[in-house]
C-alpha cells in the first residue's frame, strides 16, 4: 500500500507540474499575442494618421480646385489666359515681345554673319 500512495502522490505531483506549465505556457502565448496585436494597433494608428493628414491635404487642393473652376467661368479670367498663354489679342491693339538681353557670347536672331571665308580666315589670325 505504500507503493501505491507513492505513486499516487508523484502522479498527483507530476499532473500539478504539466497543469502548471501548460498554464504558464498558455499565459506566455496570450502575453506575446497581446503584445504583437499592440504593435499592428500602433502601426495602424499611424497609418490612419497619415492617411487623415493625406485626406485633409487632398481636400484643400479640392477647394483650391472648385475655386480655379468658379473663378475660370469668369469673362476676365477667359481674357486673361487668351491673352498670356494663346498669345491673343483684341482688334487694333499691338502686341509687344521683349527679349531678354543677349549674353556676351550670344548673337541675336537678326545678327547673320555674312563674311565670306576669307574675312573669317583673317579675322582668325588677327588682321
Amino acid at each position: 500500500m505504500k507503493k501505491n500512495k507513492r505513486g499516487e502522490k508523484l502522479r498527483t505531483i507530476l499532473f500539478s507540474l504539466f497543469l502548471g506549465v501548460v498554464f504558464f505556457l498558455i499565459t506566455g502565448f496570450l502575453i506575446f499575442s497581446n503584445w504583437k496585436i499592440g504593435q499592428r494597433r500602433e502601426e495602424f494608428i499611424k497609418q490612419i494618421k497619415q492617411l487623415e493628414e493625406e485626406i485633409r491635404v487632398l481636400e484643400e487642393k479640392n477647394k483650391e480646385l472648385k475655386a480655379d473652376i468658379s473663378h475660370s467661368l469668369d469673362a476676365d479670367y477667359i481674357e486673361e489666359v487668351a491673352r498670356e498663354r494663346l498669345s491673343l489679342k483684341k482688334p487694333g491693339e499691338e502686341m509687344v515681345v521683349v527679349l531678354p538681353p543677349p549674353q556676351p557670347n550670344q548673337k541675336l536672331p537678326e545678327e547673320k554673319e555674312t563674311s565670306s571665308f576669307l574675312q573669317k580666315l583673317l579675322k582668325l589670325l588677327g588682321f
